[in-house]
């Protein structure tokens, strides 16, 4: 696959906002004039007895006819998400803005209009497992909806604590001359004492030699925002607690982990505890720590030809990808058309979902943002994660939307692609170096998002079973080192706005794709591993799915046991 550089994709091209100026032919305006002229969603069915007594056929084939006529909406809500990736002027923003909301709201009335009170049950009890997974998330849909003043409430105090945290500030003053960088770092003058802190973080942590000074730094970076962001947190705590206990719930820690994998936060406590190992390295030595490390070998090369390498390392699985020019490839599963990759040139690897595939209805579309050149192991590492995305949203294997983009739990929605991700991973790359730059940087990060976890959980837990003391240690059995101040860290990183106590959820899928790698890796039948993982055409649950590969029930417990231990089950599927 040959080609000079990667090229915009024609009907992309408008989406540079920042500079150009709209006009009432904007792809933009014209997105926003369809979405506000959307019709109320309503179901148009007619649910008859026989139906009542569970006729999954004549079922099916309305639901098709429904699933046709809600591809509009579905599309309009995944373009203007699209939409918000990129740079806009302030007044689209506004009307982008408007958009989401009547989409919301819209949405929110059909669940709770009396037609679908009515379909619910339907499909609940329908012998047909596609429409009883369909049921359950849309039954998810209805159970998670608040009042419109309640849902306001907490948009506006998510985006407040996000906003607080986007600003730098943080100011200073050195009393102690060692903590100030040379002059002809800072440009200050022997006059200019105490000065004040005007750098980035990252920058000043990188130049500064005493490891006494990064800590007292780091740690008051970690607290620029403790008196503006912790009403704002507790706002949204309230809100949710109060949410919570509505559910019949202690708190909402509790209600979020009912309903996913790991079902209770005790549960999650365990996960969490049982992937702590210490780095030695807090997070104030960091940049040092990486600065001093080699880089794992790798021999550069361009983009497309990496990529060449990842749809080899594909096929196994009976994926084909076909590239019809530069810039769109066009990907087929066992001689069936899944969609289209569009590769855009872009400073960094992203990955972003345009249209979502829904069998027998529409293929799946998806931008991949590719660097001209893959450098190192870090960027080898992330066109392969960006591609694994990819494969597994175009690869999935339902005949309704809401199959392919909800996930049966949300911690389970995206073990196929994290499965898939480190297959390719090792088939292509491998292990980064030992005490490499690459390997310190990866278990650094796994160790930062084991105790970012922690500290989520327990916000959202009333009666907390752990003291945040126990936090304390947590820090020092992660990082080698104290952080008196450790109360401060809830409000210090914004996922803790909206993800909440299931910010585990991407770390336990990563570990248990992983851990699925390593158990069937053996395996000769490799096409039926990703079918049951990835594309799940008959929507069986994942319990199902682990216990057929398997042959053995298997509990979400004994996964964690099994994953501490590096304990591989053994594989039953044609070895």
């Amino acid at each position: 696959m040959m080609f000079v550089g990667f090229r915009p994709i024609l009907f992309l091209v408008s989406i540079g906002f920042s500079s150009l100026a709209f006009s009432a032919a904007t792809p933009l305006s014209l997105l926003v004039k369809q979405c506000l002229q959307l019709p109320p969603l309503a179901t148009g069915l007619q649910i008859t007895d026989k139906q009542k007594q569970h006729d999954s056929d004549s079922l099916a084939q309305q639901m098709t006819q429904l699933e046709h006529r809600l591809l509009g909406f579905y599309n309009i809500k995944d373009r203007v998400n699209y939409y918000k990736q990129f740079p806009i002027h302030n007044d689209d923003k506004e009307s982008l803005l408007n958009c989401q909301f009547y989409l919301s709201d819209s949405l929110q009335r059909f669940v709770l209009s009396d037609e679908f009170t009515q379909l619910l049950p339907q499909l609940l009890n329908a012998s047909n497992t596609e429409l009883t997974q369909l049921g359950q998330r849309l039954y998810r849909l209805l159970y998670k909806q608040q009042t419109r003043e309640k849902k306001s409430q907490l948009h506006t105090a998510q985006a407040a604590f996000k906003q607080g945290l986007a600003s730098q500030a943080l100011s200073l003053n050195f009393n102690d001359k060692r903590c100030q960088l040379p002059q002809n770092i800072t440009g200050s003058t022997p006059e200019q004492t105490p000065t004040p802190f005007n750098q980035s973080i990252a920058s000043y942590l990188l130049q500064q030699p005493n490891a006494d000074c990064r800590k007292t730094i780091w740690q008051a970076y970690q607290a620029r925002t403790i008196h503006r962001n912790t009403p704002i947190l507790n706002t949204i705590i309230g809100i949710q607690q109060a949410y919570a206990h509505k559910k019949g719930f202690n708190d909402y820690a509790s209600l979020q982990t009912s309903t996913q994998m790991l079902y209770s936060p005790a549960l999650v406590s365990t996960f969490l505890n049982s992937q702590t190992h210490s780095t030695n390295i807090p997070p104030w030595n960091i940049g040092i720590a990486l600065k001093n490390a080699e880089k794992s070998p790798f021999t550069a090369l361009s983009s497309a030809d990496f990529l060449d390498k990842i749809y080899q390392a594909l096929t196994p699985y009976g994926i084909r990808v076909e590239p019809i020019s530069p810039y769109i490839h066009r990907v087929w599963l066992n001689g069936r058309l899944l969609g289209e990759l569009f590769l855009s040139s872009s400073h960094q690897f992203s990955y972003l979902p345009i249209r979502h595939i829904v069998v027998g209805q529409q293929f799946g579309q998806i931008e991949l943002k590719i660097k001209d050149k893959v450098l190192n192991y870090q960027a080898a590492k992330k066109l392969i994660s960006i591609t694994a995305m990819a494969i597994n949203d175009l690869s999935q294997g339902s005949h309704y939307y809401f199959n392919n983009t909800l996930g049966e739990t949300h911690d389970s929605a995206n073990i196929g692609r994290y499965w898939l991700e480190y297959a390719l991973t090792q088939s292509l790359i491998g292990k980064p170096l030992a005490k490499s730059r690459d390997a310190i940087i990866q278990a650094y990060r796994q160790q930062l998002t084991v105790f970012r976890a922690k500290v989520a959980l327990q916000t959202y837990q009333v009666n907390q079973q752990a003291p945040m003391k126990d936090l304390s240690q947590d820090f020092v059995n992660a990082f080698g080192d104290t952080w008196p101040q450790v109360n401060n860290y809830p409000v210090s990183f914004s996922a803790i706005a909206d993800e909440g106590p299931l910010y585990y959820q991407s770390l336990w899928q990563a570990s248990l794709g992983q851990y699925l790698y390593t158990s069937l890796d053996h395996c000769h039948d490799q096409k039926a591993i990703f079918n049951a993982l990835v594309v799940n055409e008959k929507s069986t649950k994942l319990t199902e799915r682990l216990s057929h590969l398997f042959n053995t029930p298997i509990t979400p417990y004994e996964l964690i046991q099994k994953i501490q231990n590096n304990a591989p089950l053994t594989c039953t599927v044609a070895q």
